[in-house]
């Protein structure tokens, strides 16, 4: 949105148009002129001011058909429009409300009088386009948030794939173990109950996975819907599926109070964090990943560190923005754990040096135990 508010002057009068425009040039407007209604009409369309001074009794398309037709235009219906007028009877006054006049003012003008009313539209009207801007910004947001946990949901149907297909296997082949023990001509019970152990401990297994898919498949809750989330249940939960050819160690404390949010979002947090190490190990043999958890001074931390390429002093401060392209980084993972944070309150901070890894560092503040 431009800093200066446009302002389009419509007068067939050359004498009014240059008075309006020596009054107005030092307020700091952007001023525009017509002198026709048809000339209005199509500088309208161009420029989209964001306030128009109209003339009422112009020749061809006089003030109240312009206005009419602008009111009738979805991109331009809601310009506002002063009219301007030498007609000082009621029912002109009252035809220029109801052709869609925001204001009506009789000449001879006040110009003193017309400049309060233009400096208090144009202020309302800009604030008008602030609000809309906010609000196409939160929808641009939400559709980001959105395809980003479908993103999600498609990366982690890969990655768990590969961890139901081993369990599968296992408990395929004790089911068919257990058939043909069955059938045999002597049933041995205690390696029959063996096996429907183990069954049941794998079920028991695919379970969990297919539970943390369904959950993750749902979208985040508003913040309104947030629960008591335990840190560590979190990460346990965003980290199955993620243990492939990489030493994972998890140093996990004990004695974290839960923090305030929608478990789903932070376990969403957590895999994007993953990820994003993932893609820094990739070129590395010897991959190190390192997950912690701390409580300090009504705060928990959340540590994720790696020993991968690390990024560049320069990209440092760019990485949580959307769509931000730095080598293997382009997308809006870090972009989301950010936003994560900070809807629940968190900060996060990055530490990094080329060649030898990276170390994200969140905090949330606790939800306190009460005390009778």
């Amino acid at each position: 949105m431009p800093e200066k508010s446009t302002i389009l002057v419509v007068d067939d009068d050359n004498h009014v148009r240059e008075t309006i425009k020596f009054l107005l040039s030092a307020e700091g407007y952007s001023l525009a002129f017509a002198a026709s209604g048809q000339e209005a009409l199509e500088k309208a369309a161009e420029l989209t001011p964001d306030l128009m001074l109209l003339d009422v009794l112009m020749p061809g398309i006089d003030g109240f058909e312009v206005c009419r037709r602008l009111r009738a235009d979805p991109h331009l219906a809601e310009l506002p429009i002063v009219m301007v007028t030498a007609l000082t009877d009621r029912g002109s006054r009252l035809r220029g409300i109801k052709a869609g006049a925001d204001d009506v003012i009789s000449k001879p003008v006040d110009y003193v009088e017309l400049k309060a009313r233009i400096h208090a539209i144009t202020r309302v009207n800009r604030y008008r386009h602030l609000v809309e801007l906010k609000k196409q910004v939160n929808q641009q947001k939400a559709m980001m948030l959105h395809y980003q946990h479908k993103a999600t949901i498609g990366m982690m149907a890969s990655e768990l794939a590969d961890e139901i297909r081993q369990p599968m296997h296992n408990l395929l082949s004790t089911i068919e173990n257990c058939q043909e023990d069955m059938h045999g001509e002597s049933i041995d019970s205690q390696k029959i109950a063996t096996g429907l152990n183990e069954i049941a401990t794998t079920a028991r297994q695919l379970e969990k996975i297919i539970h943390h898919i369904h959950r993750l498949s749902n979208e985040p809750k508003p913040k309104t819907e947030t629960e008591l989330v335990d840190v560590n249940s979190a990460i346990e939960d965003a980290l199955i599926g993620f243990q492939q050819n990489i030493t994972l160690t998890k140093n996990l404390a004990d004695d974290l109070l839960p923090i305030q949010a929608d478990k789903v979002q932070i376990e969403q947090m957590i895999i994007n964090l993953v990820t994003n190490a993932r893609e820094a190990l990739d070129k590395r043999d010897d991959k190190q990943m390192l997950i912690a958890t701390h409580r300090q001074n009504g705060f928990v931390t959340i540590r994720v560190e790696d020993n991968g390429d690390g990024i560049a002093p320069e990209e440092v401060e760019h990485i949580f923005e959307a769509f931000f392209t730095g080598k293997k980084r382009a997308g809006l993972g870090l972009y989301i754990v950010q936003d994560i944070v900070k809807t629940y309150n968190g900060t996060i901070e990055v530490e990094s040096t080329v060649s030898e890894g990276t170390t994200f560092v969140i905090t949330f503040p606790v939800v306190e135990e009460e005390t009778t």
